[in-house]
């Protein structure tokens, strides 16, 4: 075991809701079943199993009242991780970082005993990786290895995987650098399809405190296409308060929807961005 890993050993990825939905496992449901951890009465119908009837309740109040227990639920939880080419940038490569947090997620929950998904988001075809147990780690490894920047970012792409549209609720992570379009729509269809939803946005200090001299060429990392401009002063304040304005936002786009949102620079400690994170479940 790797330093960063046996340092967010301790973590535990855990919902914040009852969950409704999963298969029988090790979190507390909202749906009920046959475990022996009692949840409530309600009262009889002509349907139900009779073995569940509480007779020293119909002692006490003269009404059949069925005894109801809560269900434990193993949890799905998902990364969708961008790799498009804007990610392959800064001093501290941000595309480094998203990769670094995808495994420190991908080992806390196999070593819980969940099911893991990384998804990785581009504008081009995807490969999903679905896995459970904590013999399957090094696949999710693997897989990390080697996947690389490419194509543009395309959130809606998103709204089209399988793996969202065959089952309802659990925890996704989002990892991007939040550059592109649409955004809001895939946070609110996310949540509408009953997930808990914990966004990272990772930018370089190059983006957010460029040093830039009075002329500059930029380029667009996932176009290639080039603008020459003079610099000033001006322009640089203009710059700030643009890129302050994105990231906040991001925030309180998240905060409206009830989503653990986290802002990181591309050379910030994994483990304490995912204490961070994880920790405002």
């Amino acid at each position: 075991m790797d330093d960063f890993l046996r340092q967010i050993s301790d973590l535990k990825i855990k919902p914040r809701k009852k969950l409704t939905y999963g298969e029988t496992g090790n979190y507390r449901s909202q749906s009920l079943g046959n475990s022996m951890d009692f949840y409530d009465h309600r009262q009889y119908i002509p349907q139900d199993d009779v073995r569940r009837i509480d007779w020293k309740a119909y002692m006490r109040t003269k009404n059949l009242y069925i005894r109801q227990f809560t269900e434990e639920k193993t949890i799905h939880i998902k990364v969708i991780m961008d790799n498009s080419l804007s990610m392959d940038y800064g001093t501290s490569v941000k595309f480094d970082l998203a990769k670094t947090l995808t495994k420190g997620i991908g080992y806390l929950t196999l070593n819980q005993g969940d099911i893991f998904s990384f998804i990785p988001l581009n504008n081009g075809t995807y490969g999903e990786t679905s896995i459970k147990g904590k013999d399957k780690f090094y696949q999710l490894l693997k897989v990390l290895d080697s996947i690389s920047c490419e194509g543009m970012t395309d959130y809606e792409n998103i709204i089209r995987l399988n793996e969202f549209n065959r089952e309802r609720g659990g925890i996704t992570f989002l990892i991007t650098d939040g550059f592109g379009e649409n955004i809001d729509k895939v946070l609110d269809f996310l949540c509408g399809r009953g997930e808990e939803v914990l966004f990272i946005q990772i930018l370089s200090e190059d983006e957010v405190e460029p040093e830039v001299n009075d002329k500059l060429k930029l380029i667009d990392k996932e176009t290639n296409e080039i603008v020459k401009i003079d610099i000033n002063r001006i322009m640089k304040d203009m710059y700030k308060k643009k890129i302050n304005s994105f990231i906040d936002n991001n925030r309180s786009m998240s905060l409206k929807r009830d989503i653990v949102y986290t802002f990181a620079l591309s050379s910030d400690s994994p483990q304490e961005i995912l204490r961070k994170t994880i920790g405002g479940m």
